[in-house]
């Protein structure tokens, strides 16, 4: 007895009735026939989709708040907050971005300023103060509070 597995010849193989040999004459009579526009007039390929706009909106400047600000460090983060509204109480994900220390030029303030990754949406603000302490959370080596 022989256990190996015989497969079938490449002229036997049919999938649903179709044999292999009638894709490639299909696909061959795709090509005759998309040639055959082509030469007709048929879409060119150089043709610019470029429609200009309907409505022409003006440039807005939008204001950050961070003017006279420095950045000091910059770190790619995710933001996490505590809700003691669930039971039992859970940590849960505010967004995803970078965080930064931004210490203003005329005076020695300084605070966290982090904004989610595509929306650029504010989601920490917090002036850094003198008697804050950060420590590392218990249970990960990667989160502080």
């Amino acid at each position: 007895e022989n256990d190996s597995i015989e497969t079938p010849s490449s002229a036997e193989f049919k999938f649903d009735g179709i044999k292999k040999d009638d894709v490639k004459e299909t696909k061959a009579e795709t090509k005759d026939e998309s040639s055959a526009a082509d030469e007709k007039g048929g879409e060119d390929e150089t043709h610019d989709p470029y429609y200009p706009p309907i409505v022409s909106l003006p440039l807005v400047d939008v204001h950050t708040g961070e003017d006279g600000e420095v950045e000091v460090f910059k770190r790619r983060a995710k933001l996490y907050r505590y809700a003691w509204e669930c039971d039992p109480p859970e940590w849960k994900e505010r967004g995803t971005g970078d965080v930064r220390i931004m210490k203003k030029e005329d005076s020695q303030s300084a605070r966290i300023l982090m904004r989610r990754e595509k929306t650029l949406k504010v989601c920490a603000n917090h002036h850094i103060t003198p008697w804050m302490d950060m420590k590392p959370n218990c249970g990960s080596q990667k989160g502080w509070v």
